[in-house]
């Protein structure tokens, strides 16, 4: 499997909150309102409610280590002109928010070329869609599950590069693979980028193999507009569509600027920050 299964994880969860009696210390239905350092100068309080039982409570730490999403704030939430005349169904492809969706021989297009954009192609082709155009802003990059298993397995050098001529051999058939495909090459190759700035890598095999059997198709554009049955972008087209499925990114994570009350030197003696930097150019530092 790609990832662990989500029953491994809950089950390990499980086993170290018996192994070390920590089921005292766990606090689930609890919002963290604000994290301020305190001035004896070794601790940190933690402030905040349990809504559920009706109270507030103060709690004082050495250490405390904020794990409030990586670089995710809200979805981004937008209407369209038209919606409300559309006859399809529109969802937003994040939180199960597109879980009731019937896909039975319709059109589908997917907002978006991300790795939540591809996740709902792939979902929709399970649910039996007839077609799914992906529209959007900027061609994201994908990769076969084979490519993404070699960044695995091929060795590397003392600089933590892979070889160089083993890197243009596997580039060369990932070229290949998108042309035999059908699949229009990422405008970011031609600028010497992986990928385009703020993206990461997809991995799909059923990305090529649709486009391949014409399944599946990709669009630049932006949506102006809705009709009854049909999705306008800004490039004139005019895309037939029965559902209309919204994976448009996120809102940048301020969490920790909320809870820390300031937007700068968020770190200090104490205190962990799990994060992720915006996604540019060096992220990955070979080609595969």
């Amino acid at each position: 499997t790609n990832h662990t299964h989500h029953y491994e994880i809950l089950n390990d969860i499980t086993k170290l909150v018996q192994q070390h009696g920590l089921r005292a210390r766990v606090h689930t239905l609890t919002d963290v309102r604000a994290v301020s350092w305190l001035t004896d100068g070794n601790h940190w309080r933690i402030a905040g409610a349990q809504p559920t039982a009706g109270r507030s409570f103060l709690s004082n730490s050495g250490v405390v280590v904020l794990c409030t999403n990586r670089r995710l704030g809200r979805p981004r939430e937008l209407t369209y002109a038209g919606e409300d005349v559309f006859r399809g169904q529109v969802a937003h492809g994040v939180a199960y928010r597109s879980d009731s969706l019937r896909c039975d021989n319709e059109r589908v297009v997917v907002l978006g070329m991300g790795a939540f954009a591809i996740e709902l192609m792939r979902t929709s082709f399970e649910r039996r869609a007839a077609h799914v155009t992906l529209l959007c802003r900027q061609r994201g990059v994908v990769s076969p599950q084979m490519l993404d298993w070699l960044r695995f397995v091929r060795p590397y050098d003392v600089n933590f590069r892979t070889d160089r001529a083993g890197d243009a051999i596997v580039f060369a058939k990932w070229q290949r693979l998108y042309k035999d495909a059908g699949v229009a090459t990422p405008e970011c190759w031609a600028q010497g980028l992986v990928k385009p700035d703020g993206h990461t890598l997809s991995v799909s095999d059923i990305f090529f193999v649709s486009h391949r059997l014409r399944m599946l198709e990709t669009r630049l554009g932006l949506v102006t507009k809705l009709t009854e049955t049909e999705v306008h972008s800004d490039t004139g087209e005019q895309l037939p569509a029965g559902i209309l499925i919204k994976c448009v990114g996120f809102e940048i994570n301020e969490g920790n600027e909320r809870l820390l009350g300031r937007s700068h030197n968020l770190t200090q003696p104490g205190m962990w920050i799990i994060y992720e930097p915006h996604l540019d150019s060096s992220m990955f530092h070979n080609l595969v």
